[in-house]
């Protein structure tokens, strides 16, 4: 399925589309409740809630340092209050402003937690529908998870914005051409979250080492891969990425992804071959 969507006159190009949406559109003004949610190795998640009376719990999963403050997921909070439903922001592990307990983080492929926070829904409120929406990163660990429990999944309705797909071919795109701007941009972040987490712990790499990590890809070689398990940086983006997972979604899914989206090139976009009848 193809959109007819076309982009207003004066925002000509993909860049010009995202930078004008995360720099220059007003942030809508929302009011949440937070829960802190215990895991079971006794680090945390914190979920925002927007709540609404009898409707469907609605799931929203961020990008890669995204959270409640971003941009996007308070559009998508305003957007779907009125329906009454019950919205909760997840802050995966280590999102938000305070570091989580352990040195491990939320990642492209930690599927575990987003399962635990499902279930820990499902025991509070059983007769409640779940949706779920996912952006970017958290698309990736949607998209994943729900291939990994196929038919037994306990949601109703997914959905997937930007997903990279395939982590090594988004990580290339963005180190080259105008791109590179979009990982300064996310790689300030992480250092910064990175920094303020060796005040609390100990973590693989010192903080002078830190502060001189140039690209994603090595930040993810020397931070993300070591403290989650990986070999490196490269065994991260293959065991992490969805694509190889999409076969065997059996929950109706709605992809939607931008053939010019400038953190991926067009080859990430998986065939129709390579996805279930589940998902368009």
């Amino acid at each position: 399925m193809q959109s007819t969507f076309r982009p207003a006159p004066w925002l000509k190009g993909a860049h010009a589309q995202t930078i004008w949406a995360s720099r220059f559109r007003k942030k809508p003004t929302i009011s949440t409740e937070l829960e802190r949610v215990i895991l079971p190795d006794h680090d945390f998640m914190d979920l925002h809630w927007s709540r609404g009376s009898q409707g469907p719990i609605f799931l929203i999963l961020h990008g890669l340092q995204g959270s409640i403050d971003s941009i996007y997921i308070r559009g998508m909070i305003r957007a779907t209050q009125p329906y009454d439903w019950n919205i909760v922001t997840i802050h995966m592990r280590g999102s938000g402003e305070l570091p989580n307990l352990l040195p491990q983080t939320y990642h492209a492929g930690k599927t575990d937690d987003i399962a635990y926070i499902v279930n820990h829904m499902q025991q509070q409120y059983p007769n409640r529908p779940m949706v779920a929406l996912g952006y970017s990163l958290g698309a990736n660990v949607l998209l994943k998870w729900l291939g990994e429990i196929g038919k037994n999944a306990p949601i109703a309705l997914a959905i997937a914005v930007s997903t990279p797909f395939e982590l090594h071919y988004a990580i290339r795109r963005i180190e080259v051409g105008f791109s590179t701007i979009y990982q300064e941009y996310l790689l300030r972040k992480l250092r910064a979250a990175a920094l303020k987490k060796t005040e609390l712990m100990e973590l693989p790499v010192s903080r002078e080492r830190i502060k001189k990590i140039k690209t994603l890809r090595e930040f993810d070689d020397l931070i993300t891969a070591k403290v989650n398990g990986f070999d490196s940086a490269q065994d991260y983006y293959h065991q992490a990425s969805c694509r190889p997972y999409l076969k065997d979604i059996r929950v109706k899914t709605l992809i939607i992804h931008a053939l010019d989206d400038p953190f991926m090139t067009p080859t990430v976009v998986p065939t129709p071959e390579e996805v279930s009848d589940s998902v368009i």
